[in-house]
């Protein structure tokens, strides 16, 4: 018997480098979910929780961090992995995103590979804590 695919909500607000990370990450097996902002990737969390969430820290009208904050203080989210994957680079900032509940932090550009192994990564990670 087959195991379910992972699922991945991709919450991003540039359009090509959405679909660029929906292509990678579906070429590697998962299904992929996709939001352009902050509303949207809160309806999508809640309405069918993904196994994990890609967040862009820049989006329209909110910053990612909220969503960070959301599924870290959600009871029924909080063990959900979180890949930041964002154009600001600075140690700051990667400080901030890991301090508000990312698992790992990822700057743009990126390579595709290392998408895909820091996805497989976390993955790995949480079934060893589930299994602990």
């Amino acid at each position: 018997m087959e195991s379910a695919k992972k699922s991945i909500l991709v919450v991003e607000d540039e359009t090509v480098v959405r679909e660029l990370i929906r292509r990678i990450l579906s070429e590697a097996g998962y299904d992929v979910a996709l939001a352009a902002d902050v509303k949207s990737a809160m309806e999508s969390i809640h309405g069918r929780r993904p196994d994990m969430i890609l967040l862009d820290l820049v989006l329209p009208g909110k910053s990612g961090l909220e969503v960070c904050r959301h599924v870290r203080r959600t009871p029924a989210l909080k063990e959900i992995p979180i890949l930041i994957l964002s154009a600001k680079g600075a140690p700051a900032d990667q400080m901030e995103g890991l301090q508000q509940g990312a698992d790992d932090y990822l700057i743009k550009p990126f390579d595709p590979k290392d998408v895909k192994a820091r996805v497989a990564f976390q993955f790995l990670k949480a079934e060893r804590n589930k299994n602990a």
